[in-house]
């Protein structure tokens, strides 16, 4: 078997007349320099002649590879290097990835091509260079690790091939279809899921102890830790061992601000939004000692035993474009723009192509929102050597009002939603029923309608999963399912349905008869439905427990009852309505008035009451008859000052202008109509 070369240089900085660019973090057409620092013992700090434009870099333990404008590679570095080989069909390559025995490549038209050292990529009866077939035309990112191979599909789902370098398969765990970045360590996976959490699989004892992350925006990997950069421009990092290498995870302080991560063998870097680079982790080949007075840095690399950063006297690089959104009339409004460069940064916004004189931040802010405002927005980025200008963002008026927790934006409707007459929030998803019968979902992925999906007139939703009943009385059920798969199978037959409402992980059906029929997780009987309930007008989901009003107004609880979220308090007449959250029951009388039993009750201040809704973690919007909307409990009770004018639409058993989910909250204002279905 071969060792890599690898040979203890002084500090060594170098630097090329042309650059090395991560593909997707600037203009390909600028001129950049390449700085590289750390180890050199193949020469892979020495750019070779005619590299110029590179749109995509990688480097391995003694070798470096670029990708040039005409997608063609160019490869230097250790002669010896199986990996310095380039294949014919490598050409289109639109991005790269290189470790210890192979390279893989990721071609403009998302297929792959992969060779390295056969001597080091046998592993498990198995060559890590042989890609699986079937993965032609569905790729859409790749990463790799001493062993083994991972692609991204388009549709959010990982395949690998290889193994760890303890000859363990790496494949990824069940369920795992909604990601949208991928890293690869030396002996576990790590995948950012679309609602901003990060996920890793391997041999349990390879994978760090990491913190609860709901709100990552990029991930990097070494050999045995992982870097996480946060919605919040903060930067986490946890290792395998953390104990032993602590300088893995020693985050220095106060690392604000930050636009770009990288991660080494056993090294992590992070660039700032002023162009400044700082690095943790060891520095046995000096991979950390940043060359003095090296400064415009657009971009950063961690090699494993080097690191590399792209520099030059150039216009600004835009890192993050401004999205388009959906506004609301009189509420606050802001879209922004992330750009490196020589500093100082001048940024001028511009509304439909004119200039907004008073909008030269990163940030637009709209305090006000008015008609007017509806348009399309850029902001042109300017230095001293020149300006770039950001993609177009649309900016819509809307009737949905979301607030709360948005690590996958689920609180920001996509544009062009502007009249739907059903809301329905999961964990992190939300989704709106069209009037068309069609159904439209944003934030994490996992909860996309199924194709040819139409006819729908209403909406529930789970932690991860959506019901839709259809006008024809029969029941959809989609998304993931985390305790059983028999939460998203709708039991064959189920017809003449009226209504639907869910629970974390179970589903309830009312039908026409007023029988009630119950599907998914049944840890605590919630899918029991006590033998003889009829005449069932209405039907709830809590957490782990189900709710059903009869025609008489007397309502029925059953599955779990730890704080009492099933004892119906004596005397309970005349409800119209049910909902469940975590540990807590709640009735809608015909007076107006909310009666809540188990966990925690509610203020005065729901009175005059025409529909409830409640999220998994108690969280409780109630809508009053005068159109404004009240809240309590959970994590986003607090209702945004000035919400008003929230219609609704009577002659329903129940009436949901309001939706909550897990960590966010909706509203449709105004609201033209609403379906039958309770959310959970």
């Amino acid at each position: 078997m071969r060792t890599p070369r690898i040979s203890i240089l002084p500090r060594f900085v170098a630097f090329a007349a042309s650059c090395v660019l991560a593909a997707g973090c600037a203009n390909a057409q600028q001129n950049y320099n390449l700085a590289a620092w750390g180890n050199n013992g193949g020469g892979q700090a020495w750019v070779a002649a005619g590299v110029t434009n590179v749109k995509a870099f990688a480097s391995g333990p003694d070798f470096a590879l670029a990708v040039l404008p005409n997608g063609k590679l160019m490869a230097w570095g250790g002669s010896a290097s199986w990996q310095t080989n380039i294949p014919a069909q490598a050409t289109n390559v639109a991005a790269i990835a290189a470790s210890y025995t192979h390279v893989l490549v990721l071609r403009s038209n998302r297929t792959l091509v992969c060779w390295g050292d056969p001597a080091l990529g046998n592993t498990s009866g198995g060559q890590v260079t042989n890609v699986p077939a079937g993965l032609d035309g569905k790729i859409t990112a790749i990463a790799i690790g001493p062993y083994y191979s991972i692609a991204l599909q388009t549709n959010g789902q990982l395949t690998t091939w290889g193994s760890s370098t303890y000859q363990t398969p790496l494949s990824p765990p069940a369920g795992l279809n909604d990601v949208k970045a991928i890293a690869a360590a030396e002996n576990f996976g790590v995948a950012l899921r679309s609602n901003g959490v990060v996920q890793t699989w391997g041999p349990a004892f390879a994978l760090p102890v990491m913190d609860a992350v709901s709100n990552a925006t990029a991930i990097a990997a070494g050999d045995i830790h992982v870097v996480v950069l946060r919605s919040n421009s903060t930067v986490s990092a946890w290792a395998s061992q953390p104990n032993l290498h602590p300088e893995l995870t020693n985050v220095p302080p106060d690392m604000t601000n930050v636009v770009v991560i990288s991660a080494g063998r056993s090294h992590s870097l992070a660039l700032r939004s002023d162009g400044s680079v700082v690095g943790w982790g060891t520095d046995r080949f000096g991979e950390l000692n940043l060359p003095a007075g090296l400064t415009n840095i657009t971009a950063v690399i961690g090699a494993p035993f080097g690191s590399f950063a792209f520099v030059g006297n150039t216009a600004p690089v835009i890192s993050k474009q401004p999205k388009g959104r959906t506004a609301y009339l009189g509420n606050v409004f802001k879209i922004g723009c992330t750009a490196v460069g020589r500093s100082p940064l001048a940024f001028q916004w511009e509304k439909d192509s004119v200039i907004l004189p008073a909008a030269t931040n990163s940030t637009l802010l709209l305090t006000n929102v008015s008609a007017t405002e509806a348009g399309s927005y850029r902001v042109v980025v300017t230095n001293v050597f020149g300006s770039v200008t950001s993609s177009v963002a649309t900016i819509e008026l809307g009737s949905l009002y979301g607030w709360g927790n948005n690590s996958a934006e689920q609180t920001e409707p996509p544009p062009g939603l502007s009249n739907p007459i059903a809301l329905a929030c999961g964990s992190y998803f939300s989704a709106a029923l069209n009037s068309n019968g069609t159904v439209t979902t944003w934030g994490e992925n996992t909860v996309a309608p199924p194709s040819g999906l139409s006819n729908v007139i209403a909406l529930a939703a789970g932690d991860e999963r959506i019901i839709a009943l259809r006008s024809d009385g029969t029941v959809a059920a989609w998304g993931l399912a985390f305790l059983s798969s028999a939460e998203t199978n709708v039991p064959a037959g189920l017809s003449n349905v009226i209504a639907v409402a869910a629970g974390s992980y179970h589903s309830l059906a009312l039908r026409q008869d007023g029988s009630v029929v119950a599907w998914g997780d049944n840890t605590y009987g919630e899918t029991n439905v006590p033998a003889g309930l009829t005449n069932v007008i209405a039907i709830g989901g809590g957490r782990l427990h189900s709710l059903a009003v009869k025609a008489d107004g007397r309502v029925v609880a059953w599955g779990y009852n730890g704080s009492g979220q099933t004892n119906v308090p004596a005397g309970l007449m005349n409800v119209v309505a049910v909902v469940g959250g975590n540990n807590t029951s709640y009735a809608l009388q015909a007076n107006g008035l909310i009666r809540s039993w188990g966990g925690i009750g509610l203020p005065s201040s729901f009175t005059n009451v025409v529909a409830i809704t409640v999220g998994i973690l108690n969280s409780a919007l109630a809508l009053r008859s005068d159109g404004s909307v009240v809240g309590a409990g959970g994590l986003q009770p607090t209702v945004p000052g000035g919400l008003s004018n929230v219609a609704y639409s009577g002659g329903c058993r129940t009436v949901i202008p309001i939706s909550v989910g897990q960590r966010s909250n909706f509203c449709r204002t105004p609201f033209r109509f609403i379906s039958d279905s309770v959310p959970g």
